[in-house]
């Protein structure tokens, strides 16, 4: 891989808390895993929030 897991995890932090237009009270969103694939890497996110308390509400 051209990037390390770990910059690959800062570019996706990045790219999901732009601010969104459409969604002007969004909450900071957080990357929870970073998968490796064979060309690329697969990151999964949740909203702070959630990942810190568990509470969907």
């Amino acid at each position: 891989m051209s990037i390390s897991k770990e910059q690959a995890a800062a570019i996706c932090y990045r790219e999901i808390n732009k601010p969104n237009p459409d969604w002007p009270d969004m909450p900071e969103l957080v990357v929870v895993r970073v998968d490796e694939r064979e060309r690329s890497w697969v990151a999964h996110y949740q909203s702070k929030p959630w990942v810190e308390s568990g509470d969907f509400s």
